[in-house]
């Protein structure tokens, strides 16, 4: 008969709280006000953190308007698909998932 110790059971459960977390994030419904993480650049490689002032759209396709952290009142324009909920309840918040589960 296996076994399992209530500490292996209990990480079990923590990775799957943050891989249900993780989902959750990128799935969600995004609105004005959160804080979204996105990758920029020519090959995408650099990811940067920002917060949804607006939603609109561009050549058809659903926008927001980021005001992306570190950038000063320059504003940016990324789809929505492009875009993850991070939580946000850290000042140098850097996790992809959602509360609750934080991982980082």
């Amino acid at each position: 008969m296996h076994t399992t110790t209530p500490e292996a059971l209990a990480l079990q459960v923590a990775t799957l709280q943050a891989q249900l977390s993780a989902l959750a994030a990128r799935d969600a419904t995004i609105y004005a006000g959160d804080r979204v993480t996105f990758q920029f650049g020519a090959d995408r490689g650099v990811w940067l953190y920002a917060t949804v002032t607006a939603l609109t759209m561009r050549h058809g396709e659903p926008c927001a308007v980021l005001a992306v952290a570190g950038a000063g009142q320059h504003l940016h324009v990324e789809p929505l698909d492009a875009l993850r909920r991070v939580c946000g309840a850290c000042p140098d918040c850097q996790a992809l998932n959602a509360r609750p589960g934080c991982v980082a």
